[in-house]
């Protein structure tokens, strides 16, 4: 499905795979893709490739124009359109030029039902009962969802299959744009109290709530009551200063107090005004039940637009609104909502009030562009996405079009270091100056690469010595000992110039493992374990399995500890795993073919340009092919391949050499 994301939350949803590259955390992520543009301006879908975080001393920049906002660092760069071409722009220059935004979201795959347990199912709590600790996580049948235990004699339950078109989704879509605007969950986390009310002096709208509330629970009760506040005071700030204004308070609400809806409403709409969001499923469903949620939330934190000295039409009024919120997840989701009904909007944050504001409109939003550039204050990490093919990502704040970072390497004309290191200032201050900002960060003297996009090894020689390894990744969560270290040294033999010695010490130790004669502690893969329910399928997880049979072996398991195992059989779906616990003697024969295999895959990243592929390392011998000159009579096969020399410059270089 769509999801409006917080970039830091899928980083750490996604943490326990985090691969450390010098100062920087990268996650390789699968089955991600980001929105994006291709040059022609045509929308896509673009695979994400890894999602990277590290700190920074740089400057932070809010930059905002009619339409959309993004805070980035001072090297990061906006595209805007520069002779019908798509060009970097960073935030300090963005003043009087023009975003670009994805308008026309690609299509996307139309949901036919609504598996509520799907949606729900991740979320488990605990409480204390008459001194016990209870666990509750969800359950189900072929027609309701329901907690596993409570104190009630009966489980409140939730109709599990809603069918979009149905009255059962209608009513999901008014209490749930209810609730975006008006409403409040309260679950364990936040207080004793557990449940879910929707606020409005409305008692009509309440009362049709109240009616779709029974439409999709059962064994439960909801009452509408009146606001025990009275007269209340509201004070705000505006243009003319701080005002004061005092009211009768007419306010009733709809209460649900029960814990499956207040999960019902937090899982698939958030909580807290800074927390709330849009139902990932409104983005896969016809247009007419995406305005009809707007529709109920405007009911609530909106308003239809109108001025009484201009003759609006009925229709024009029904078509175009305000809406206001402190959640910017809510305001993004809105802003790609009114995209995918191609509506028009302007969007502003307001600073004074910490909200964001969408209006909608008919008019070019951009007619009177005003950019606001914003250097704030900011301590922490800073997130970008590594996006394969356009090298770019919407900020989903109005779909504005980034550009994330990229690398060049350049090879220097001198042959010592003081002149290196002159030679790639001069470089990156010409480049900075006239094109595009490039920082000068390392000189690598050897540096192998295999000819792939960042992917490459090197010794760093300045401004630190270190061995730097970029896509080559020695140390994965899922990875084990032996897998590393072979890599690791035939890096160093490369970097030697050792090729044959680096290929001699992959080819051995592909045939030590699947001889089975690697040290068995040299096998086992460590990973951390969450609680079993927070995986979208835990039984396919091979941490989740040995963690189960660790506990079947009587020992303990919290979740949010490191379990090891080693893989007994591969072939088998899932993979079979045996725990591993140190000091203990390990009774199970391992895959050593599976061992061998990733061994052979991860070396043959750096030996395959030396002609020694995966299938090579594990059979011991390179494959022959009709079209090899040693084939049949060619040359020697005894004699060795003459490996690539390196090409030396042979004219005096300049700016155009390197792009």
């Amino acid at each position: 499905m769509v999801q409006v994301k917080n970039i830091e939350e899928l980083f750490d949803q996604n943490k326990d795979n985090i691969i450390i590259r010098g100062e920087k955390e990268v996650i390789p992520l699968e089955g991600y893709r980001a929105l994006s543009m291709l040059p022609s301006g045509q929308s896509t879908w673009s695979e994400i490739k890894e999602i990277i975080r590290h700190r920074t001393d740089k400057k932070i920049f809010r930059v905002g124009q009619k339409f959309g906002e993004s805070v980035t660092t001072e090297d990061h760069s906006f595209m805007t359109w520069q002779d019908d071409r798509l060009v970097e722009t960073k935030p300090v220059n963005m003043l009087g030029k023009s975003m670009i935004r994805v308008e026309k979201i690609p299509p996307v795959t139309k949901v036919e039902t609504l598996d509520l347990y799907e949606l729900l199912k991740h979320y488990s709590y605990e409480s204390t009962y008459k001194g016990s600790i209870k666990r509750s996580e969800l359950k189900r049948d072929d027609d309701h969802v329901w907690f596993s235990w409570t104190v009630r004699k009966e489980p409140v339950k939730l109709r599990r299959f809603i069918g979009i078109g149905t009255p059962e989704f209608e009513a999901l879509c008014r209490i749930l744009g209810a609730y975006i605007a008006e409403g409040s969950s309260s679950t364990i986390e936040t207080t004793a109290r557990k449940g879910a009310s929707i606020s409005s002096s409305d008692i009509v709208w309440l009362e049709q709530l109240q009616k779709d509330y029974y439409l999709l629970f059962s064994g439960t009760t909801a009452s509408i009551i009146r606001s025990s506040r009275g007269t209340r005071k509201l004070t705000y700030t505006n243009s003319r200063g701080k005002v004061t204004v005092q009211y009768e308070d007419h306010t009733h609400k709809l209460q649900m107090m029960n814990q499956m809806a207040a999960v019902f409403f937090k899982g698939l709409c958030g909580q807290k005004s800074k927390g709330k969001k849009l139902p990932e499923f409104i983005f896969h469903v016809e247009d007419r039940y995406k305005k009809g949620l707007l529709d109920e939330m405007i009911k609530g934190d909106g308003s239809r637009i109108t001025n009484r000295n201009l003759p609006y039409s009925d229709e024009y009024k029904g078509s175009f609104f305000k809406y206001e919120t402190r959640s910017l997840q809510l305001a993004c989701g809105i802003s790609l909502l009114l995209n995918q009904l191609n509506q028009k909007y302007s969007m502003r944050f307001r600073e004074c009030k910490n909200t964001y504001c969408i209006t909608t409109t008919h008019n070019n939003y951009n007619k009177n562009l005003r950019s606001r550039v914003v250097e704030e204050k900011y301590d922490g990490y800073v997130y970008d996405l590594s996006v394969e093919g356009t090298h770019s990502f919407v900020d989903s704040c109005g779909q504005v079009l980034l550009h994330n970072t990229d690398s060049l390497f350049v090879q220097s004309p001198h042959n010592d270091l003081d002149g290196t290191v002159a030679f790639g200032t001069e470089i990156s201050e010409r480049f900075s100056r006239e094109i595009s900002q490039m920082e000068f960060q390392k000189v690598l003297e050897p540096l192998f690469s295999h000819g792939k996009k960042k992917r490459y090894v090197g010794r760093s020689v300045w401004p630190d010595q270190e061995l730097l390894v970029r896509g080559y990744e020695t140390r994965r969560t899922d990875a084990f000992d032996l897998q590393s270290a072979v890599l690791t040294t035939v890096f160093e033999k490369i970097l030697d110039g050792n090729t044959e010695e680096a290929v001699r010490i992959a080819r051995e130790n592909v045939q030590l493992a699947m001889d089975c004669k690697a040290p068995v502690e040299s096998l086992v893969i460590s990973r951390t374990c969450k609680s079993f329910n927070s995986y979208k399928d835990p039984d396919s997880q091979a941490n989740v399995q040995a963690a189960r049979k660790l506990m079947a072996l009587g020992y303990d398991f919290i979740p949010g500890m490191k379990v090891s195992w080693i893989v007994t059989d591969s072939r088998k779906t899932p993979q079979e795993v045996e725990p591993y616990v140190s000091g203990r003697k390990f009774e199970h024969r391992p895959d050593c073919r599976y061992y061998a295999e990733r061994i052979a895959q991860t070396a043959a990243r750096a030996t395959e340009v030396f002609g020694w592929g995966e299938k090579d390392l594990l059979t011991g011998s390179q494959q022959v092919t009709l079209f090899d000159t040693n084939f049949a009579g060619g040359s020697d096969p005894g004699r060795k391949r003459k490996e690539p020399e390196a090409k030396r410059p042979k004219k005096k270089l300049d700016l155009r050499d390197f792009m």
